[in-house]
C-alpha cells in the first residue's frame, strides 16, 4: 500500500500508464480533452501554482467557469497537496479584487 494517496495521480496518472491516454477524460462545450492532454494541462498548472508560491496544505481558492481550465486547475492543485476549492457560486461573477493572488516574496 502507498504512503499517501495523491487523488490526482490516481485519477490521471494511472490512467494514462495503463495505456488510456487517448481516451475522452473530458468533455466540454464541443471540446474533448483526452488523459493524456489532461494530464500535461494539470502538470502545467500544479508548475505555475507552484511558481506562485502555493505549498502542500495550502487552500487555493478556484475562480473558473465550468470547463477543462478548471479541471486542470483543480487537479493540479491536488498534485501539489494543496486543496482547491470553489469560491463563487456557479455562474456567478465574482470581484477579482476579493482574491488577489501574488507570488510569495
Amino acid at each position: 500500500m502507498a504512503d499517501r494517496l495523491n487523488a490526482s495521480e490516481w485519477l490521471l496518472d494511472r490512467r494514462v500508464e495503463a495505456g488510456d491516454g487517448d481516451r475522452v477524460a473530458v468533455e466540454s462545450g464541443g471540446e474533448r480533452i483526452t488523459y493524456a492532454d489532461l494530464a500535461g494541462r494539470t502538470a502545467r498548472a500544479a508548475a505555475g501554482l507552484a511558481a506562485l508560491g502555493v505549498r502542500p496544505e495550502e487552500r487555493v481558492p478556484l475562480v473558473l467557469p465550468d470547463g477543462p481550465e478548471f479541471v486542470a486547475v483543480f487537479l493540479g492543485a491536488m498534485r501539489l497537496g494543496a486543496p482547491g476549492w470553489r469560491s463563487s457560486r456557479p455562474g456567478s461573477r465574482p470581484s477579482p479584487a476579493r482574491w488577489p493572488l501574488a507570488p510569495r516574496s
